[in-house]
Order: C-alpha cells, then structure tokens, then sequence
C-alpha cells in the first residue's frame, strides 16, 4: 500500500508543470549566461531565429553570471502571461540593471516566451 502511495504521489508530481515565472527565469538566466540552446528550449519558435543569430555574434562562451531578480506576474489569462522582471545582474565584478517584461503564451502544455521587450 506504501508503494502504491508514492507512485501516486511521482505521478501528481511529474504532472505539475513549470509556472509562467519558473519559465521566465530559466530562460532569463540561461540567456544571460549565453547557454543559448537551453534558452532556446523556453521560447516559442517564432523567437528561434532571433536565438540564432545571439549564438552566431556571441558565441557559445559561457559566462559567470550572478542574479539579483525579481520575477512579478502582472497579467495572467488562462493561457497567456505577463511577466516583469527587475533588479541587477553581476559579471565580472559589474553591475547590470535588468528591466525587461516577458510575455508568455501556454503552448501544448507549456510556457514560452514569446516576447522580451
């Protein structure tokens, strides 16, 4: 009975997917620290060939990046979001402003971002 309960639980589990903010993140922060394929794995498609031509004029060189971020929903609709995102980013001992916002669409299931402005 035991097992049968923690299967349910790993299925309950494995169905919970990523929120809008949880996307908006790990895409934010893969993109910033230029691991540009992981990044491109949280966007829509129409935002690939941007994707591309970010790999294409910096390369794939990963950098050291620490975050200093807050992530705030400000519009959600079943299957759309919007995110903002603020604070500062850290490389190579320098200071960075972040102040982007993010619109997410829920596509097959899961968040992408479809827009960073």
């Amino acid at each position: 009975m035991r097992r049968l309960g923690l299967v349910v639980i790993a299925l309950l589990l494995a169905g919970c997917g990523s929120s809008s903010k949880d996307v908006a993140r790990q895409f934010y922060e893969a993109f910033e620290r230029h691991e540009f394929s992981k990044a491109k794995s949280y966007v829509c498609t129409e935002l690939y060939d941007e994707i591309d031509v970010w790999i294409r004029e910096s390369g794939d060189q990963q950098l050291n990046v620490e975050f200093d971020v807050k992530y705030e929903e400000e519009d959600a609709s079943g299957s759309e979001a919007t995110i903002q995102v603020s604070g500062t980013r850290k490389v190579s001992q320098q200071s960075y402003p972040v102040d982007y916002t993010m619109r997410l669409e829920k596509r097959d299931g899961d968040w992408k971002v479809c827009d960073m402005q």
